[in-house]
């Protein structure tokens, strides 16, 4: 609200007579209405992909309308200036920003946000010139809301002054073309001219000879006057001038391009250099107007640099929370910093003890021999691995002439190690781990960038590998909490409920596969007279052999034994016909009876036998599965009916017993 304010109050002071004042500073630069050029369409260019958005415009702001010099993703060359975003954002003592116009009460009901042009977002730089008056705006638009970090609000504010510097240099470009023949003709005129200018200023012929310079070139170059009169610019710029440029230039259409001058100390530096063609009587001449621009590189390589590592740190972090298996996510790490970082050594190391651990994973290149699985115990391990300070980064240029003790020396001599990273990995208040990073064949300067790339993943790691654990700790609970919902707590086997929904999902399956599907129901005889005979506890322990007895006769997995109900099991068969069934149950009875479980109670044997119920059936979307338990539960009855300790096969037309 307060930028809002201070743009409320520059524009209320500004009277009739600063807009004329600055219109004027704005014609002065015959800009209005030229054709494009590449120097502010570059400029466009790295706006929107530095800043990752569609549109970004060098606007210009006429007495009525906005014109735009560069438009990148933009059809149309002007707009009104009334109620205009550039209009009023160019008074903004700095950038000016609108995350989402839909939610700015200022800008939420203009056309072009309510219209189909859709636009959410709008940052803008003011081109204010030297003497502070402000001729537009290098703005960036976007159809979706976003929020620019303080780095792309430094970018757009030094692309903006960036603009300001080539209307100067086309200004200046300009007036010098005015004055070319003039200044030839009046020595005294272009010398005063040439000489004020902030830029290296070279003439000479189509030959190369250099006829004449300003001061500003002599100490760029590290030549006298008379050492670059003497010269060709062939002996200047490091590269040939194709002998088709030169062809191609034409007079008052001067070009703009990047050269590699040599100074005289056979250093270099990059320029950029606006040449033109000049024609003084029948004679042809070449000026050059050139800018050093070391400076200018350095900031965008270093940008470019950042935007990499931002995008790098996203992609990996992404990455690492895609995964919550923890061995992934470390193979991730080591293999990603190693090739980002273009060393020869990656590796995790994860504490055991206060003075021991093992490499957990690793990525190494064929010069450096591999560390993982080792264990470490070595009682120089916590100075080696730099825990002497372990809230920071460590880094070592070169072991050789480090101060390290001798026990650290040769540990990392013995590990093959030059140079080396290593900031450690936290979980909670407990130090997990290490990341280490390591030049094995020679010496290594470590950026800054490198040692905070290496802070920030490790803070990611610390964050993802609390996650892994908790997804793990949850993976088991859930599994206890599935064996709770589906086992009978006392036998162990599966329940009622299990049962059913086992039964149900084979019958679907077996239903489409057309293969057959038994069940068969196993009641002790006469259990409550063994609970009464014996007592509960006896009774539960009976319970519990002869479940795992009966599970020792189960063949294949897809076979389940449950517990159906007090002394009652049932066993679903996937895949198996009646006489299958019928060996199985058979089994059964064989394993009760070799348990020797003392019955004195029962009225068939002295010894625990069962009644059996066995049901067979292909299943079918026409017939229920519980009509397959009702058989199984049919024949059980049968057989208790016909005196216990035997088996009765139920089928859907007929049924049949065998008594053990």
């Amino acid at each position: 609200m307060a930028s809002f304010f201070k743009v409320l109050q520059c524009m209320f002071l500004s009277s009739n007579f600063e807009e004329n004042e600055r219109l004027e500073t704005l014609y002065r630069y015959q800009i209005l209405d030229t054709p494009s050029e590449a120097a502010f369409d570059r400029i466009t260019l790295l706006a929107s992909r530095l800043l990752k958005v569609p549109i970004s415009l060098v606007s210009l702001v006429d007495q009525n309308r906005i014109w735009f010099k560069s438009r990148l993703g933009l059809e149309y060359p002007q707009v009104d200036r009334e109620g205009s975003f550039c209009g009023f954002a160019m008074y903004n003592p700095g950038v000016y920003c609108i995350n989402d116009t839909l939610t700015d009460s200022r800008w939420c009901n203009h056309p072009l946000v309510t219209g189909e042009f859709n636009l959410r977002f709008y940052a803008a730089a003011p081109l204010c010139t030297s003497d502070g008056q402000r001729l537009g705006t290098l703005c960036v638009m976007d159809h979706h809301p976003r929020q620019l970090s303080e780095l792309e609000v430094q970018t757009l504010q030094s692309l903006g002054e960036l603009v300001i510097e080539q209307l100067d240099l086309r200004l200046a470009s300009q007036r010098l073309q005015q004055t070319e023949i003039a200044l030839l003709q009046s020595e005294d005129r272009f010398r005063s001219l040439v000489e004020q200018a902030a830029d290296g200023f070279l003439l000479h012929d189509l030959n190369g000879q250099i006829l004449d310079v300003n001061q500003f070139a002599c100490q760029s170059l590290g030549y006298t006057r008379q050492e670059l009169l003497k010269l060709s610019i062939q002996q200047i710029e490091t590269e040939e001038i194709p002998a088709l440029f030169l062809q191609s230039l034409v007079p008052n259409e001067p070009i703009t391009l990047r050269r590699i001058y040599r100074r005289k100390d056979q250093t270099t530096f990059p320029v950029e250099v606006r040449v033109g063609l000049i024609q003084v009587g029948e004679q042809q001449l070449i000026h050059a107007l050139a800018r050093d621009i070391s400076d200018r590189l350095q900031i965008e390589q270093q940008l470019k640099q950042q935007a990499e590592r931002e995008r790098f740190t996203s992609r990996l972090t992404q990455r690492i929370h895609e995964s919550l298996e923890l061995s992934e996510i470390l193979n991730t790490t080591v293999t990603e910093i190693r090739q980002v970082l273009q060393t020869e050594r990656v590796i995790i190391f994860r504490f055991d003890d206060h003075y021991g651990g093992e490499v957990l994973t690793e990525s190494q290149t064929k010069g450096c021999f591999s560390l993982l699985g080792n264990r470490y115990t070595d009682s120089c391990i916590q100075q080696t691995l730099g825990l002497e300070n372990p809230q920071k980064i460590k880094s070592v240029a070169d072991i050789d002439t480090s101060n390290l003790s001798c026990c650290h020396y040769e540990l990392l001599h013995k590990l093959q190690v030059r140079a080396y990273l290593v900031t450690p990995i936290w979980h909670g208040q407990k130090m997990w781990g290490l990341l280490l990073v390591h030049q094995c064949s020679s010496p290594r300067q470590w950026q800054t960038w490198e040692q905070e790339l290496l802070v920030s993943l490790s803070a990611q790691l610390a964050i993802a590998i609390q996650q892994s654990e908790l997804y793990h700790q949850l993976q088991l609970v859930n599994h206890e909490l599935k064996d709770l919902a589906t086992s009978d707590s006392l036998t162990g086997v599966a329940n009622r409920r299990c049962f059913d929904d086992y039964l149900h999902h084979q019958w679907a399956q077996l239903s489409q596969d057309q293969l057959p599907l038994s069940v068969i129901l196993c009641d002790l005889d006469f259990f409550k007279r063994y609970n009464d005979t014996y007592g509960h506890l006896a009774g539960d322990l009976a319970l519990r052999e002869v479940a795992q007895g009966i599970n020792r006769v189960m063949r294949y997995p897809g076979d389940l034994l449950a517990r159906y109900g007090g002394e009652e099991f049932a066993v679903i068969l996937p895949k198996t016909d009646v006489s299958e069934a019928i060996l199985i149950a058979q089994n059964i009875q064989n394993q009760i009876e070799q348990l020797k479980i003392v019955h004195e109670g029962s009225l068939v044997d002295t010894y625990m036998t069962c009644s059996l119920g066995i049901s067979s059936v292909i299943p079918s979307e026409k017939i229920p599965p519980k009509q397959l338990v009702a058989m199984a539960d049919q024949a059980l009855y049968q057989a208790k009916a016909q005196g216990r300790n035997q088996y009765v096969v139920s089928s859907l037309s007929s049924s049949f017993s065998q008594k053990k």
